[in-house]
């Protein structure tokens, strides 16, 4: 899909079927009186299938309003809406550890799920299937046993699930159409969900708000309840972020082309465990204080794991926890440090523009170009012209 303006995140399914409604999709079977390709017509098939179909925005805000007091992860929010689950056995595979951190309360996500959103249409039954059914109660053969078959409430679970399967509808918007066109997305359709992409950067990049605890820096330091942070987030602090082919990374053509296209033309490697990093002790509490750079950082990850921490603009720490096939960019100016999991291990590629400057300047150093950019950059912008003075 095509972003001629690009939004804080990901679009429901209702927003996508509202979108394509409002550019005059419909069920008209000859399909030529408006200017839709055949790529965005199977869309709007797939999703007029959906839970999506039921929907309406009000109904989606009232559950985004609700369920605030869940502390959900953005993800996991655009997961239930998109397939409205009504069971515990539904629902749980979408949360991130969800009886550890609701329990009881899981059944009562469940309800309000139910509560708020509509079901989603009911399949139609083929032609062929209704003949087969009436042909049965003529003879007698429509007994309690063919009924209690056709209402399997395991067969309807599974074929809703089949019918809102996120994957797919990421896999049909971004198809051509017939002239080699792709989908456009104007930007004054604005996302009200602020959603983080549902896309495969999860598994290898997470983010979340640290706690204020002085336990040892390898812990994760979530906060209670948790409060996890979107790439979508990230990327308006400035940190961008890859899921990479870490076993493959010597013939990779999307690291090649990142590179090129990013001017990255030095490389190197960088071990971090006490056994193979000189002076390991030194320079683990280095990484660990609080400093920028005048030039971007960039890691990826090709073994292991590691955190890097971030400041928001309120001045508050997200943790960014990369794992093997995830690659960073933190931007030249950006308060940030950096320890090794409880795994004790992490194997980076480093990547840079010309030759390699990897001068710390521990916080304060405002007074830098490259603070004063990324201050104005992101941080003003970000905190509605309000920056953090690093030295009060």
């Amino acid at each position: 899909m095509k972003i001629k303006e690009a939004n804080a995140g990901a679009l429901t399914n209702f927003e996508v079927l509202d979108f394509l409604r409002s550019r005059g999709a419909s069920k008209d079977p000859t399909r030529v009186i408006v200017s839709i390709a055949p790529s965005e017509f199977k869309v709007y098939d797939y999703l007029l299938e959906s839970p999506a179909c039921n929907q309406t925005k009000e109904q989606v805000n009232e559950f985004l309003t609700r369920c605030k007091s869940y502390k959900l992860a953005k993800a996991e929010v655009l997961n239930i809406i998109n397939l409205r689950p009504s069971q515990l056995v539904e629902i749980v595979p979408m949360i991130e550890e969800s009886e550890k951190r609701f329990g009881e309360k899981l059944e009562e996500l469940v309800n309000l799920v139910v509560e708020v959103l509509p079901e989603p249409p009911k399949k139609a039954v083929p032609e062929e299937e209704k003949n087969e059914v009436e042909e049965d109660t003529v003879d007698g053969k429509n007994t309690d046993e063919d009924k209690t078959e056709t209402a399997n409430p395991e067969q309807i679970d599974e074929d809703q699930t089949e019918t809102t399967n996120p994957e797919q509808i990421d896999e049909d918007q971004t198809e051509e159409n017939e002239d080699g066109e792709q989908m456009e997305t104007k930007g004054e359709k604005k996302n009200s969900l602020d959603m983080g992409v549902l896309d495969k950067r999860e598994e290898v990049i997470q983010a979340w708000y640290m706690d204020d605890s002085d336990e040892d820096q390898r812990l994760p330091h979530h906060r209670e309840p948790k409060e996890f942070v979107s790439l979508d987030k990230l990327a308006e602090l400035g940190v961008l972020s890859w899921r990479l082919d870490a076993d493959n990374y010597e013939t990779d053509e999307e690291l090649k082309k990142i590179r090129e296209e990013r001017g990255y033309s030095y490389m190197d490697f960088c071990e971090v465990c006490p056994e193979k990093l000189p002076n390991y002790e030194e320079k683990i509490k280095n990484f660990f204080e609080e400093h920028l750079h005048t030039d971007e950082e960039i890691r990826y990850c090709v073994a292991g794991s590691g955190y890097f921490d971030v400041r928001d603009h309120t001045d508050k720490w997200i943790r960014v926890w990369v794992k093997k096939g995830g690659m960073i960019v933190l931007p030249a100016g950006i308060y940030h440090r950096f320890t090794l999991d409880t795994d004790n291990y992490i194997k980076a590629m480093r990547l840079f523009v010309g030759d390699p400057i990897w001068t710390p300047f521990n916080r304060p150093h405002d007074h830098l170009p490259a603070r004063k950019e990324y201050i104005e950059n992101f941080l003003q912008k970000e905190g509605g012209g309000q920056a953090v003075d690093a030295a009060a």
